[in-house]
């Protein structure tokens, strides 16, 4: 049986995670390779002239990352403050490299109340909705990044479990979202999952 953890164990944990870790990637996930392949991956689904949301950006080192790599306005939300401290000091030292445009700020998946709706070309929200625990939460966290994002928009969605993506693919079917715009990061050669 899966134990379920409350909003504020989650909150806790990540909070831990970014005294500890700071700004290395570890933060977010310990497998570094994993992480450079999803930044990789990403990062091809990534135009020039994209406005980007990354929600649940943790320390902000893949969002950085993006914008190194393509000329995109990347917007990085975490609810919390202590990984968003972090990746505003690793901004202000990559600053020089980077090609794009990049902020952060304090921000709640399940409600995006500053965002507009159709406002971003692309939303990034890697590992994070299986973060939310209950169901309701996350089909509120996917409803409000589905709102933010616009009409011919693509919704990147990767998760390290296939639980995850079971229901991320229940979710993409009833609000109409076309199944390949997730599925390509789905799939990722060499991660160990498949479709």
């Amino acid at each position: 049986m899966t134990e379920k953890f409350s909003l504020e164990q989650i909150r806790e944990y990540w909070t831990r995670q970014a005294l500890q870790h700071r700004q290395s990637p570890a933060a977010s996930w310990s497998d570094r390779m994993a992480v450079e392949l999803e930044i990789r991956e990403i990062s091809k689904r990534l135009a020039d002239g994209d406005r980007v949301l990354d929600v649940g950006c943790a320390n902000g080192y893949s969002t950085i990352q993006f914008a190194t790599k393509k000329r995109i306005r990347i917007r990085g939300l975490d609810f919390v403050p202590e990984m968003i401290e972090q990746a505003r000091l690793q901004l202000s030292e990559m600053s020089d490299k980077l090609l794009g445009t990049v902020e952060f700020d304090v921000g709640d998946v399940t409600a995006l109340d500053r965002e507009q709706n159709r406002t971003y070309d692309k939303v990034v929200a890697t590992r994070v909705i299986i973060n939310l625990g209950e169901w309701s939460r996350q089909l509120k966290g996917l409803r409000e990044c589905a709102r933010v994002l616009k009409s011919d928009g693509i919704f990147l969605l990767p998760e390290s479990h296939l639980a995850g993506v079971a229901s991320i693919e229940q979710f993409s079917i009833g609000m109409g979202v076309a199944r390949h715009s997730y599925a390509a990061i789905q799939s990722v050669p060499g991660s160990g999952t498949r479709n």
